[in-house]
Formats: structure tokens, C-alpha cells, sequence
């Protein structure tokens, strides 16, 4: 008889090594558009304001770093107009996030592209599988990683997706 941890089992469940390498590739390696650089050598992390337009000290990475270690499950938004840098603060964190892991992060790092895609007729497991599959990555898997709070998952392009509708669509979408 062999005694086996929850925490072991989870933590051999998935391999997240080569949507690791997809993310670091992304980074490090891949040029711009237009351009012979990377993302890592021309990105300037943005600073944080509040709703009542305060500026805090530090990066919105700083920010989002002391989010994650806060206990409770307080959702958290990155709101600005086109082009001011969500969506790369977005894959930064991710690629920070998997980078300063001396083995695997505490809570996997999954950024779900959302843009042109209509979540509306999906299911949980379905969305996911919209990360998990080009990795061969089992979606039911990763969901059970999600319930037991070993994913962060970054939904990144919200307000991109197709057929976003109204207000009360987005609000349902978001939920």
C-alpha cells in the first residue's frame, strides 16, 4: 500500500510544460509585428489607479501580485481604453508568474484568450478546453485543478468577444 497525497495528486495531474514554453516563446522569443523585437525587451509595466482615480505606488504587476496572496476569492478586473496595455500586462504576469516558480507556481497561470470567441453556448470545461487542447492538455483536468484553487484564470480580450450584446449579456458572460 502506497500512501498519496491530495496535494501530489494534483500536482502530477496535468504537465503545463509545453503551454509554458508557448507563453516563454511568446516573450522571449517572437518578434513584434513589424519589428526584431521581442515583447520582453521593449515591455514598461503600467502603473496602477484606482476607481477614484488615485494612483497607487507601483506596477499593476505589483498590484496584482499582492491580489494573489490576499485570502478570499475577490475577482479582479483590468479596465482601460484599446490599447493601453491589458492585454499585455496580461501575458507578462502570466509569463512573470510561471518565470519566478522554482518548480510549479503556487496557482497555474491559464490565459484564456477570449477575442472573436462567443462564450455564450459553452460550458466551463468547454471554455478551458479553448487553452487546454492545443497543449493535449485534458480540459476535465484542468477544470479539477480550478476547483481545487490551483488555477488563476485570466480571461484576457473580455471586452473583445463576439456577440457581446448588452450590458446584462456581458454581466452574464462574465459570470
Amino acid at each position: 500500500m502506497r500512501l498519496v497525497t491530495e496535494t501530489a495528486l494534483l500536482e502530477e495531474l496535468v504537465d503545463f510544460a509545453d503551454y509554458f514554453n508557448h507563453i516563454k516563446t511568446r516573450v522571449l522569443r517572437s518578434p513584434l509585428p513589424d519589428s526584431t523585437l521581442t515583447l520582453n525587451q521593449v515591455y514598461v509595466p503600467s502603473s496602477v489607479t484606482t476607481e477614484d482615480r488615485l494612483k497607487l505606488d507601483g506596477t499593476v504587476e505589483t498590484y496584482l501580485e499582492a491580489w494573489l496572496i490576499e485570502p478570499g476569492q475577490r475577482q479582479i478586473a483590468l479596465l482601460g481604453e484599446y490599447g493601453q496595455g491589458k492585454s499585455t500586462a496580461s501575458l507578462m504576469f502570466t509569463h512573470h508568474l510561471i518565470e519566478k516558480s522554482t518548480r510549479r507556481p503556487l496557482r497555474i497561470p491559464v490565459l484564456i484568450e477570449l477575442r472573436g470567441k462567443s462564450p455564450q453556448n459553452l460550458t466551463p470545461e468547454q471554455l478551458l478546453a479553448i487553452r487546454a487542447e492545443p497543449y493535449r492538455i485534458s480540459p476535465t483536468a484542468v477544470m479539477k485543478l480550478l476547483i481545487a484553487g490551483r488555477i488563476l484564470l485570466i480571461l484576457e480580450g473580455f471586452d473583445e468577444m463576439a456577440q457581446l450584446g448588452d450590458l446584462t449579456s456581458r454581466l452574464a458572460h462574465f459570470r
